[in-house]
């Protein structure tokens, strides 16, 4: 394709050189097709008008001669701003159908007629009005009629020369241009297909051939229709059905009406003059041709074919143009005489009357008022380019906001506006195909479920030896739709907690060729639809027949026979179709899209599909999409299949044949088009795609339930559950469940799955679960995830990051994972310059991954590494791991996780045990290492906080000590335990437990402890009950410890009001980048602004958050944090459980929004602190428990940990010697980058290369 637009383009170059002249000498004729107001100039009825009328026609209806004239007009007129010479005085006198100064062939502008007619009210075309004059001769001669028969011939003579006057032969017309040295000829139409089509695009014809065929038979016509058509196809409110911008609609006339001549075929082209006729859209596409009733929209067709010739002439327009519709919000626009495309803006009502005002600035430029002809366009011509906008009031709608518009010389800006009625009153319920009922945010999609089995093949005596065709289960009910061997159809419903039948429906009413009742659907808000299977002629009557049941109003549930919803003959285009084997409905009853099957007659059994658009109730239009034209699309090769409305979108379907995996695509844009394939499950999981499949949505995901298949003969029922959320192309079994079903019972079972809400008496959703159901003649099954247990477990994230370079294999990269993950990458990042490089390392195991990296793959430089790490989605929150040491009563303690990559102890785990009960230090993998200084000094063993809470830096831990003779910062490396602790602060101790330098009290017993910083930069926050006063601080302070190995100087800053703030002075504390979070014990109802449950101040030392603004946060137990790149923040409540917020930044101002109570975080005591790891579990250290390790929900986790500093990699250009040698031009051609890396030669981005073939290598550049 870009080497046709570079042809295309040399062409109009070369063109524009070889046809260089001056604006003022260059000549068009412009013919606007037709000129009169009979039936011969496509009459169509408009919106609020009659049907056309021969004996007195409505010329204000559609007429293609009133269009097409007006747009002539506008390309003259805009022909004339470029310069083309033209006197609008010429040619004033004379007859009527004469008189104008286009007609004047001494301008250079000359059109074939100015005017349509006649106006003496006899329409009838020229062969009428022979047949109306034989008729009255009736064999006789002139002489031989009354005076009353002469007059009447007399007229219809008088006619015949007007229609030859407004209609001109177009051999004269030919003539006319031939014999006027005219530069271009342009002939001006609009298309027909059927009436009500969706089919709309342009056409461009030319005399002679197709390109590649011999090409037009005058030079140029064929650059002359590329120049113009760009513009044509850029007016964004035409709705096209087929071609684009690239790929334009431009054919010979010889090939395009397949002719044996070889002149040509179209009379108005049948001259010397080079140029084309245009079909500018079809006008049987009914909204477009209520837009061609306004003649501003046809002068803007008239100025997208000037701005092509003057591309065509080197001609420059200065001036812009702006063509805008107005449209209403919500209320779709049904009539028998505008039938608009279902999947474009022209479904919504266009306002008439509605008052657009362009300004720039303050400044007023113009206004204009939409017409009466429901197109809601307006138009302003001759803009100077430049940013406006546009303010659009009308008295029955409610204001909006100006809408900016940019005007480009030269073209046209499509601007589209939605205003919302003033008695818009939005839905109570907002309907959707596939609603999501359950989505907590403590509950997500699981990527494995647990089913259990409620009941097997429970018998349904309505069942018994019958085909399911079709199951649905929604809400309460569950819908069957059952055949006999005869194809009389029963329809079921069922409830779905007892599975006991509720109501058969009757189907009385029901008529079909092959099936009465062939196929149902439930809309969106409830109503059970259906279709027969019937045979279709084209054009016959509605024999496609789509039935209702009401909706009874006190169980919700249909109700009674069915009625007629509405019928439509649209068979697919085919001469005959077997109508409705199939049907989808995406939407409510009052707006939906539905799509049918339609299969030919034929031998090929080909299959085409129906797309109807439904609004206000009623059928909008129709039109049949072309599925046909994809290889296997045919019954033959289908087998049995079902079509259903996807969960992606309303404008895509679902097809689910017997013979293959389930395919997706998008709905083809109008009559005749292709759907567009999204994708179709893989191959692996052809075994469970099963035909009769429901689709539904739980947490965020959407799932697909279908029958697990065997190759045995088993006949019992089975299901399996395909996670479908990214796409079919993308599906995954994640569960199954029950006995497989063998192939051949599959034709007679649907599966159905749908997600069960519980609800609280204020209808709020507390909790859910999946159901799934088989259906078939052994009777219902169902299987659920209710009160079934489902996998929980940490997401995982690397640790013991290492790199070995070993000669010529280069580097050996390895590392260790907390979990078995599906999937890691390895990220390599260029120290100078940033750039980055992923390799996958596959599947990740706990220990011993490897991934072995040339250094010619990296390139030259230095680069620094991370192991990404993507886990498997956990659905549920829940507690992993419990410490299960015994504990003493009442014991405090806390929890870090060593986050310092640099570290060797990089995600080991430390727990402080208060009571003296030592120090736990397990692996990241939370295998139990040891524990260490149980009962040894400094820790007492009398007191429940010694040691207490704990923080970290440089991979050292630092422990807490609430006691007096306890107190200190404890120093401890989980590298070495066995060293036991050194105390950080130095000093002297006091009774009391203060430490004091030359007198001085520094510090003493602390509650909480954390660090930020690196290096010199290191900063230490500590809660202090021992300064600046033994027994009489309680104050939170800071010190710039930078490199410090021991801390003998007092804190630098003190938070001047964290005494009274923290008057419980139980205090755990957090760093960040941001500022310092401290959280205190707070009972029930005593989160005061006073005293908070807690605080985050900034760096400077202010209070810029106070919890006591939360009113989701009733009480604290101290534990509190922010995960490791502060988008989370978890709190202990006191005596409660542990809650999950989400948290937004404003500069260095939190804001908090609760999420969740964590599950199975219950406690009756506190929650002493709290840690995170990179992965966003979560560690809680509950008193007189101990350690609680916690899985969150999460969706897609995603962990990166990044190697450390000494493991550098350094990579090479891979080209140690370039050596030339100009005879070495035999063997393969290799091409490299100059980082050397060996890259694909077919298509080199811009950038310098380096060429080797055999010893031969040269440095080349593309541009």
């Amino acid at each position: 394709m870009k080497k046709q637009l570079l042809i295309a383009a040399m062409a109009l170059m070369a063109s524009a050189s070889l046809s260089a002249k001056d604006a003022d000498q260059l000549r068009v004729y412009i013919n606007p097709g037709h000129g009169s107001w009979t039936a011969n100039d496509r009459p169509c009825q408009l919106v609020g008008h009659e049907a056309y009328n021969v004996a007195d026609p409505d010329t204000t209806n559609f007429f293609e001669s009133n269009t097409n004239l007006y747009k002539g007009f506008g390309i003259l007129e805009k022909l004339r701003q470029l310069g083309l010479k033209y006197d609008p005085t010429l040619n004033q006198e004379g007859e009527r159908w004469q008189v104008g100064a286009a007609r004047d062939l001494s301008n250079n502008i000359v059109m074939s007629h100015v005017k349509a007619g006649p106006h003496e009210g006899d329409f009838r075309t020229s062969a009428q009005l022979t047949e109306a004059r034989k008729a009255i001769l009736d064999g006789r001669k002139y002489e031989e009629l009354s005076d009353a028969e002469k007059a009447e011939v007399d007229k219809i003579d008088r006619h015949q020369a007007n229609l030859v006057l407004y209609n001109r032969n177009l051999t004269e017309i030919a003539a006319e241009a031939d014999a006027n040295n005219f530069d271009l000829f342009i002939s001006i139409h609009s298309n027909a297909a059927s009436e009500g089509t969706s089919t709309n695009y342009p056409l461009y014809l030319y005399r002679g051939y197709d390109a590649g065929k011999g090409g037009p038979k005058v030079a140029e016509s064929d650059v002359m229709a590329q120049a113009c058509w760009p513009h044509c196809f850029d007016n964004e409110h035409m709705v096209w059905s087929y071609y684009s911008r690239t790929n334009p609609n431009i054919r010979g006339d010889l090939n395009f009406y397949s002719t044996s001549s070889t002149y040509g075929y179209l009379g108005a082209l049948k001259h010397e003059v080079p140029g084309f006729l245009v079909e500018g859209y079809f006008h049987t596409y009914q909204p477009a041709r209520q837009r061609a009733m306004n003649w501003d929209v046809d002068y803007m067709e008239g100025y997208t074919y000037a701005r092509g010739i003057a591309d065509y002439f080197g001609l420059t327009d200065k001036k812009g143009s702006i063509y805008g519709i107005v449209r209403d919000r919500h209320e779709k626009f049904v009539h028998s005489q505008y039938k608009p495309n279902p999947n474009s803006a022209d479904l919504y009502l266009p306002v008439n009357g509605a008052t657009v005002v362009l300004k720039q600035g303050d400044k007023q430029i113009a206004t204009y008022t939409t017409d009466d002809y429901y197109n809601g366009a307006y138009v302003f011509r001759d803009v100077e380019p430049g940013v406006y906008t546009i303010e659009i009031t009308h008295p029955d709608y409610k204001e909006t906001e100006p809408v900016e518009v940019s005007v480009k010389a030269g073209q046209t800006a499509y601007p589209a506006v939605q205003l919302e009625s003033s008695s818009y009153v939005p839905p109570t319920i907002n309907y959707v195909t596939y609603p999501d009922e359950f989505n907590l945010p403590a509950y997500g999609a699981q990527a494995v479920y647990n089913l259990k089995e409620d009941f097997r093949d429970k018998a349904v005596d309505a069942l018994a030896g019958k085909n399911i065709k079709r199951a649905i289960a929604r809400g309460e009910h569950l819908y069957i739709l059952a055949l006999d061997e005869d194809g009389s159809a029963t329809v079921l419903i069922f409830d779905t907690k007892t599975s006991d039948v509720l109501r058969q429906l009757g189907t009385e009413g029901t008529s079909g060729e092959y099936l009465a009742l062939s196929d149902i659907a439930l809309t969106a808000d409830g109503t059970l639809i259906g279709i027969n299977k019937s045979l279709q002629p084209f054009n016959g009557p509605n024999n496609v027949k789509i039935y209702k049941w009401e909706v009874n109003s006190g169980d919700g549930m249909a109700e009674g026979n069915p009625t007629i919803w509405f019928s439509t003959n649209n068979g697919g285009n085919y001469n005959n179709a077997v109508t409705g084997e199939t049907m989808s409905y995406a939407g409510t009853l009052e707006d939906g899209r539905l799509i049918y099957s339609a299969v030919t007659t034929g031998a090929t059994k080909a299959l085409r599909l129906t797309n109807v658009a439904v609004a206000n109730g009623e059928m909008a239009s129709a039109y049949h999409m072309n599925i046909n034209s994809i290889d296997g699309c045919n019954e033959i090769d289908l087998g049995q299949y079902q079509i259903n409305a996807s969960p992606a979108g309303d404008d895509r379907f679902i097809l689910n044949p017997s013979s293959r995996p389930a395919e997706e695509y998008i709905c083809a844009a109008a009559a005749a088009g292709v759907p567009v394939p999204a994708g179709s499950m893989p191959d692996d999981l052809a075994p469970v795609a099963g035909f009769r499949a429901q689709m539904f949505k739980y947490s965020g995901h959407t799932y697909m339930a279908v029958p697990a298949a065997q190759d045995s003969e088993a006949n019992t029922a089975g299901v399996t559950l395909v996670d479908i959320t990214e796409g079919l192309d993308k599906a995954k079994a994640v569960g199954t469940v029950g006995a497989e079903i063998s192939p051949a019972a599959l034709s007679s079972v649907a599966t159905m799955g749908q997600t069960i809400v519980t609800r609280d008496i204020e209808d709020n959703v507390t909790s859910g679960h999946i159901n799934l159901y088989v259906a078939g003649a052994n009777g219902l099954s169902r299987f659920t995830t209710e009160k079934v247990d489902q996998p929980v477990k940490r997401a995982s994230f690397a640790y013991n990051l290492k790199s070995e370079l070993s000669g010529e294999d280069g580097y050996t990269l390895s590392f260790d994972a907390v979990e078995d993950a599906p999937m890691a990458n390895i990220i390599f990042t260029d120290m100078e310059t940033g750039e980055q490089k992923t390799v996958e390392a596959g599947q990740v195991k706990k220990t011993g991954n490897t991934v072995k990296v040339a250094p010619q793959d990296l390139g030259k430089g230095k680069y620094t590494w991370a192991v990404e790490v993507l886990s498997d989605a956990q659905g549920v929150a829940g507690c992993t791991f419990r410490q299960n040491a015994p504990l003493k009563s009442l014991t405090r303690g806390g929890v870090a996780v060593i986050d310092d990559e640099n570290s060797p102890a990089f995600g080991k785990v430390v727990v402080s045990n208060g009571f003296a009960q030592g120090i736990d230090v397990f692996s990241a993998s939370l295998e139990k290492e040891g524990n260490y200084m149980a009962g040894a000094q400094p820790w007492q063993a009398g007191n429940g906080a010694s040691s207490f809470r704990v923080g970290q830096n440089n991979g050292l831990v630092y422990l807490t000590d609430w006691s007096d003779a306890g107190a200190g910062y404890w120093q401890f490396d989980p590298m070495k335990p066995e060293a036991g602790v050194t105390n950080y602060l130095g000093g002297t101790w006091t009774k009391g437990g203060s430490f004091t330098v030359d007198g001085k009290v520094i510090g003493g017993g602390a509650t909480g402890i954390s660090f930020y910083g690196k290096g010199e930069y290191t900063k230490m926050y500590v809660f202090c009950e021992d300064y600046p006063a033994a027994n009489a601080g309680n104050y939170l302070v800071r010190y710039d410890v930078g490199t410090a190995e021991i801390v003998d100087f007092a804190p630098q800053f003190t938070y001047d009001n964290s005494k009274s703030r923290f008057a419980n002075t139980n205090v755990s504390v957090q760093a960040t980048r941001h500022g310092v979070l401290a959280s205190q014990v707070r009972g029930s109802g005593n989160n005061a602004q006073s005293c908070p449950c807690f605080i985050f101040y900034n760096n400077d030392g202010e209070e810029i958050f106070n919890s006591y603004v939360l009113e989701d946060l009733n009480s604290s137990s101290a534990g509190a944090a922010f995960n490791n790149d502060l988008s989370l923040f978890a709190i202990g409540g006191n005596n409660t459980s542990i809650s999950v917020w989400s948290v937004e930044w404003e500069g260095e101002k939190p804001s908090f929004t609760k999420l969740y109570d964590v599950p199975g975080s219950n406690y009756s005591t506190e929650a002493v602190q709290i840690a995170w790891d990179p992965a966003n579990n979560l560690y809680a250290y509950i008193r007189a428990e101990g350690l609680r390790v916690f899985a969150l929900r999460q969706d897609r986790p995603a962990a990166v940990t990044e190697a450390p500093k000494s493991y550098i990699i350094e990579g090479t250009s891979g080209i140690d010697n370039v050596v030339a040698d100009p005879d070495a031009t035999e063997g393969p051609v290799e091409y490299w980058n100059l980082n050397g890396v060996k890259v694909n030669g077919d298509n080199l981005a811009p950038g310098i290369y380096i060429r080797r073939q055999g010893n031969k290598a040269e440095k080349f550049i593309i541009r």
